[in-house]
């Protein structure tokens, strides 16, 4: 259902482009049909549930084919001037600044005050809990991450240690060392590159558990709530 004209400040000079042609109310979540008639969501989609055409120019449109108003639509209304609507505010501005007016609006009826500020405890307690689950998160993804390098350390040890061992058996001369033959010291070169592989492995899981962990770091910064004002 479209916005009344009595909401806005200069009803007469609103664009005949930016009303609805069913509720004749301006644009509501605006809407546009494949042969690009404007409608109010709601109005458009319960037309449609009666008569699948369009309802100026009769063409067969069905709820699938409808798509959001292009965003210059969106911009026009949106800059529409309106006036607050309590008793004795003489507020005025953008009709997308208005819901901002509402909630903190001085002139607001007291039940509606109250239901705004319940509205605004529901969103804020949500946003403590995505808080609360992002940190948890967060420390599951420290000791992970922690457990990952003590690992990778212990692994990176015991591979210099092969090596220096590998290194050490390739330079024994054969005749102090009979029973080494050249398959043996092939052997010993391929177990210390494959070591060396898995420690490269286990730096690329490090790498891929911090950056999962900066990243819920980022989005519990950008979750936290502000106070809001009364």
């Amino acid at each position: 259902m479209g916005r009344d004209a009595e909401l806005f400040v200069d009803a007469a000079a609103i664009s005949r482009h930016l009303l609805c042609s069913i509720c004749h109310g301006v644009l509501e979540r605006p809407v546009q049909t494949a042969c690009e008639h404007l409608f109010c969501e709601d109005c458009l989609l319960a037309w449609l549930c009666r008569k699948a055409t369009c309802p100026v120019c009769q063409a067969v449109t069905e709820p699938e084919a409808v798509k959001r108003a292009p965003r210059a639509i969106v911009g026009l209304i949106d800059d529409l001037e309106v006036r607050c609507d309590h008793c004795d505010c003489d507020w005025t501005g953008a009709l997308d600044k208005l819901n901002a007016h509402l909630d903190e609006c001085c002139h607001a009826p007291r039940a509606e005050l109250l239901q705004r500020l319940s509205a605004k405890q529901r969103q804020l307690d949500d946003a403590r809990r995505t808080i609360a689950d992002r940190d948890r998160e967060i420390v599951r993804l420290e000791a992970a991450l922690k457990a990952r390098r003590d690992g990778s350390a212990r692994d990176a040890d015991n591979a210099r240690r092969r090596l220096r061992q590998l290194e050490r058996d390739a330079d024994e001369d054969p005749r102090r060392s009979p029973g080494t033959t050249q398959s043996q010291r092939s052997l010993r070169r391929e177990r210390f590159r494959k070591a060396r592989s898995d420690r490269a492995t286990d730096v690329t899981r490090i790498m891929s558990l911090r950056d999962s962990l900066e990243t819920l770091r980022l989005h519990a910064a950008d979750e936290e709530p502000t106070g809001d004002r009364c």
